[in-house]
């Protein structure tokens, strides 16, 4: 890894998952949910990568990403100088967009990925568009294709 330094504005940034000069990274069969920032200085993000070589986000839900008191500088995914691939991701209610300085890959798609409890039990409603559109190269336990979010993927039993 590198060592990077953004600047003062960026320690005051809240990120859900951050990754920094790093090779290799996959990010599968995450949530990240309601990202708050709530003072002036700084940005709200989902996911923020910077100087990365072969990053892979999929099935991933990012939900609810905003700053309180003024509807810019909230991003879902923001990225720079990097290599990566975004696929069959949900990346919805971002306030300020969903991508910054990224594009999003196959199968990413922006609705209400429909927990049955927001902020409390992310498994999926079944009326959720996250259902069985996740990466098709990923089984759930079942063997149907995976659900996008934690509850997806191998690992979707527990």
């Amino acid at each position: 890894p590198q060592a990077f330094d953004a600047g003062i504005a960026a320690r005051h940034d809240v990120v859900g998952i951050e990754v920094y000069g790093s090779a290799d990274v996959e990010l599968v069969n995450n949530v990240i949910y309601y990202i708050d920032k709530t003072y002036y200085y700084g940005n709200a993000k989902g996911i923020s990568f910077y100087g990365c070589d072969d990053l892979d986000i999929r099935n991933v839900i990012i939900s609810t990403i905003r700053k309180n008191w003024n509807p810019q500088n909230a991003w879902g995914i923001s990225g720079n100088l990097s290599t990566y691939e975004i696929e069959y991701c949900d990346i919805f209610n971002c306030w300020t967009s969903l991508f910054d300085g990224v594009s999003p890959g196959t199968g990413c798609i922006s609705g209400n990925p429909s927990f049955i409890e927001d902020g409390v039990d992310f498994h999926l409603k079944s009326v959720s568009p996250c259902i069985d559109t996740g990466d098709p190269d990923i089984t759930d336990p079942d063997e149907s294709i995976s659900d996008m979010g934690a509850y997806g993927g191998p690992g979707a039993d527990w």
